[in-house]
């Protein structure tokens, strides 16, 4: 669960992987928090150690609690 909150506001999102030995990783978290309008994205990636490259990351994203159910 990553869950992002300004004031009042606040967004969360759930998602899952599985991280895997002696692999570094990094995430981005952004969105807009607003009272009448809040969304929320992660992105995963992978980080190289010896040539600080980095590499995106496929994970289970579960959706935003404000989505609507599908």
């Amino acid at each position: 669960m990553i869950m992002s909150v300004a004031g009042m506001s606040n967004c969360t999102i759930y998602t899952s992987f599985i991280p895997q030995a002696n692999e570094y990783y990094e995430m981005s978290v952004s969105g807009m928090l607003g009272a009448h309008s809040s969304h929320c994205k992660a992105e995963l990636y992978r980080v190289d150690e010896t040539t600080n490259k980095i590499s995106p990351v496929e994970f289970q994203y579960y959706g935003e609690c404000r989505e609507p159910a599908k």
